[in-house]
């Protein structure tokens, strides 16, 4: 849980952190309760704003997923995001020397 590390180790920090997994959200939401300064994001970072869809490999790997690009319509589809509309959401303002962390 590298949000709860950096919650403590900078408790003046706004935290995101972004997960686009179901049950590691779930998990992520769980650790990240009692902290007011984390932000949970159900999505995934990329390199644009679209659709992806997560794919489970348990051929592979039990535990491993793959995610594709997709459409809206597809109905396990949702909305991924970038770093700058990340920050720019946030309301970061870099002339104020704040601290914003992803994770």
């Amino acid at each position: 849980m590298c949000g709860v590390y950096f919650a403590n180790k900078y408790p003046t920090a706004q935290i995101y952190s972004v997960e686009p997994e179901h049950y590691n959200f779930k998990l992520l939401m769980f650790n990240t309760a009692f902290y007011d300064h984390i932000h949970p994001l159900k999505s995934a970072l990329w390199d644009k704003e679209t659709f992806i869809r997560i794919n489970e490999q348990k051929e592979f790997n039990p535990l491993g997923f793959m995610t594709f690009e997709t459409t809206a319509d597809d109905p396990d589809a949702f909305k991924t995001t970038t770093v700058g509309k990340l920050l720019s959401d946030s309301g970061f303002d870099e002339r104020l020397h704040e601290t914003r962390l992803l994770t």
